[in-house]
């Protein structure tokens, strides 16, 4: 029962993206400034919760692959959170809602 009301919970807040980017970008931020605080805040998440996930066994001193992971960044959020931002500015938030749904159930 928790878990359904997890996912109820996730669904939701996936669902209310869209109408509060168009209501950000309406209220005159710029898309550089909203993606960048976007992806901030994700990444405090991610290291947090990386932080509590620390296992044995892994590599301390491992070099990080930055290029690998700045290409990846850019490729797979940067660009698509900057376009969707540019997009919500011209397009109904309905029509947004309805386009990313289409555009992402159609990589699965």
């Amino acid at each position: 029962m928790r878990w359904t009301l997890f996912l109820i919970f996730l669904g939701l807040a996936w669902g209310a993206t869209i109408p509060l980017n168009k209501l950000a970008v309406a209220g005159g931020h710029s898309t550089a400034a909203l993606v960048f605080w976007q992806q901030l805040a994700g990444f405090a998440l991610l290291l947090t919760w990386q932080s509590f996930r620390r296992r044995k066994g892994q590599r301390r001193g491992a070099r990080p692959q930055w290029g690998l992971y700045f290409i990846v960044a850019s490729l797979g959020t940067l660009l698509p959170h900057g376009l969707s931002f540019a997009a919500v500015s011209m397009v109904q938030a309905n029509m947004m809602s309805i386009g990313m749904a289409l555009l992402q159930n159609s990589y699965c």
